[in-house]
């Protein structure tokens, strides 16, 4: 029977005591679900540019369009990481929230194959954005 989806399948040899093996225990403490979609949006984040390029099977708009989701999604973990080990989020790569806007009806009418969109923009996970400070001011590492 014909299905309208391609299975893929990776594995690979993580040594026991590498700090990938801590992603791989983190990865696999989530349900199956949650693990897929962990992995398909990073794997999306930073491959599916090049990869539609390479494809030249999409236009430039298409392609620009995908490539503004992927800058968002990432800009958004960026904010999460900074902002979990207390660094300013502010004094990395962002784009503006009117940036994001003013975009926002052409980044969204299209259809995700992974059903991945991110759930809020990248500015929710901003707080007292200053631009006067060292993002490594407060870490404590």
């Amino acid at each position: 029977m014909p299905t309208d989806f391609l299975i893929y399948k990776f594995q690979t040899k993580i040594k026991l005591n590498a700090v990938t093996a801590t992603l791989r225990d983190f990865l696999k403490g989530r349900t199956p679900l949650e693990e897929r979609d962990m992995v398909l949006r990073s794997l999306k984040s930073f491959w599916l540019i090049p990869a539609m390029q390479e494809a030249d099977k999409y236009n430039p708009c298409e392609i620009t369009r995908h490539a503004l989701l992927e800058i968002l999604s990432l800009q958004q973990q960026i904010n999460y990481i900074c902002l979990s080990v207390n660094l300013d989020p502010t004094h990395f790569f962002t784009l503006p929230s009117s940036y994001y806007h003013q975009h926002s009806q052409s980044i969204n009418d299209g259809e995700d194959d992974f059903n991945l969109e991110m759930e809020e923009s990248p500015e929710v996970f901003l707080k007292n954005p200053s631009n006067n400070q060292n993002p490594f001011e407060n870490y404590q590492g």
